[in-house]
């Protein structure tokens, strides 16, 4: 995944609202957003590769979401089975993962729980970052370098925050910007490896985004909306939504 836009107690109804990407080959195998039944309800995609998850979140209210770092160690276990073993995991800690972060190749990890802070980790440099009540953003960047997509993506979810009131609303806007390429993408039908640090939504004949997904949760409820992508930046049918009742960790 190669962008994420979290709103943490941004919104008195919303305490967490997510929009993000998933930039990956389109051979790499992989099953769309379904509830995992066990051990712990779960929203979210799996790699058929490895069995982890670019994007997830529990029923209990556990999220996590992950990118690959450009310039950092490529080889390694799969980063998506962080994601996995997070959400489903509520021992698994910032301190959890840091500790085994150098068995992975180079990451961002993105992880919380509603209504608590999020933490933005890194095995490049082992920074743990507490992202506080607000707007936060995060791509593939080496950390603490700045990317203008970053930057746009969290304007524009505090755009849409103030102007959207319903669940429905936030998820079409939001799936909307997260689905428009560049304007020079858009004509020439593919993007740029140079402009991937700018344009949201990349698209090509081998590598593109091959997800987008909006994440809405209010004090009981949780939806994820997924739209998947093919070759060349082509929606696969309509977005799916997908509901799961807030639980405690005890339930």
């Amino acid at each position: 995944m190669c962008l994420i836009a979290v709103a943490l107690n941004a919104s008195v109804e919303f305490p967490l609202v997510m929009a993000a990407n998933r930039d990956e080959d389109y051979e790499r195998p992989s099953l769309r957003a379904h509830l995992w039944p066990a051990p712990r309800p779960t929203l979210g995609g799996r790699d058929l590769t490895h069995g982890g998850s670019w994007l997830a979140i529990s029923a209990s209210g556990r999220f996590a979401a992950i990118t690959n770092l450009r310039g950092a160690v490529t080889s390694g276990r799969s980063r998506g089975l962080i994601v996995r073993d997070f959400v489903q995991n509520p021992a698994i800690d910032a301190g959890h993962v840091l500790a085994d972060g150098d068995a992975y190749a180079g990451f961002h990890l993105v992880a919380g729980e509603i209504g608590g802070p999020a933490f933005l980790l890194s095995n490049a440099d082992r920074s743990v970052t507490r992202w506080t009540s607000g707007i936060h953003g995060v791509s593939n960047a080496p950390p603490g370098v700045p990317w203008p997509k970053v930057t746009t993506a969290v304007e524009q979810m505090r755009a849409v925050l103030a102007a959207s009131q319903t669940r429905d609303a936030i998820v079409r806007e939001l799936l909307l910007f997260l689905s428009k390429p560049g304007a020079d993408a858009a004509v020439r039908g593919s993007t740029l490896r140079e402009e991937a640090e700018s344009d949201v939504f990349v698209m090509g004949d081998r590598y593109g985004t091959r997800s987008s997904t909006v994440i809405v949760a209010s004090g009981d409820e949780i939806s994820l909306t997924e739209q998947v992508y093919g070759r060349g930046g082509t929606g696969e049918g309509a977005p799916v939504e997908l509901r799961a009742r807030r639980l405690t960790d005890r339930e």
